[in-house]
Order: structure tokens, then sequence, then C-alpha cells
């Protein structure tokens, strides 16, 4: 699909999830279960409109400069890995001073 469909397809489901979602509040329906759906394939289609778009545009940003600039992908979980660690490393001293 292309994005303007995918676009359009954004669109039409986020009008049924206004609709259902202003039912369900009114007491209307109670099925829940089609607004987990609807919110949930609104989410898969932003998705692919992100990723297509990121295709389109690849890995390059301006810099400060005004210069082209490759995006640097950092890793969470290396940082909080070494936060962690020193965090437990400080919580063992304080314990041991103690005793």
């Amino acid at each position: 699909m292309k994005i303007k469909e995918l676009d359009k397809k954004l669109q039409e489901l986020q009008e049924e999830l206004y609709e259902d979602n202003f039912n369900v509040r009114v007491g209307e329906e109670k099925d829940y279960a089609k607004l987990k759906y609807e919110r949930r394939k609104i989410a898969q289609i932003k998705t692919i409109i992100k990723e297509k778009g990121d295709e389109n545009k690849g890995r390059e940003t301006k810099g400060k400069k005004g210069k082209k600039t490759e995006l640097k992908v950092r890793r969470k979980k290396d940082k909080l890995s070494k936060k962690k660690k020193n965090a437990k490393s400080k919580k063992a001293k304080k314990k041991k001073s103690k005793k």
C-alpha cells in the first residue's frame, strides 16, 4: 500500500474508534475488544507509515552547521545496565559501611 492509502485507512480507523469509544462511554455498546482491536490497527498503520517515511528519507539529518550527518542509534539497554551497576555498587558500599 502507498502512504496516501495508509493515511486514508488511518483516518477511517480513527473515526471508527472515536464513534465506538463514544458509544461505549454513553452505554450503547459494551464491546471493549473492538476498541482494543482498532487501537492496535491504528498503531500498526502508524508504524508502517513511519517505516516507509524513513526509507524515503534515509538515516541522515542536518547537523548544527547544516551538514548532513548520520543519525547515531544508541542502545538504552547499555546505558541502563551501566547505571544499574553503579547504583548496585553504591548500595552495596552503604550496606558495608553501616555494618
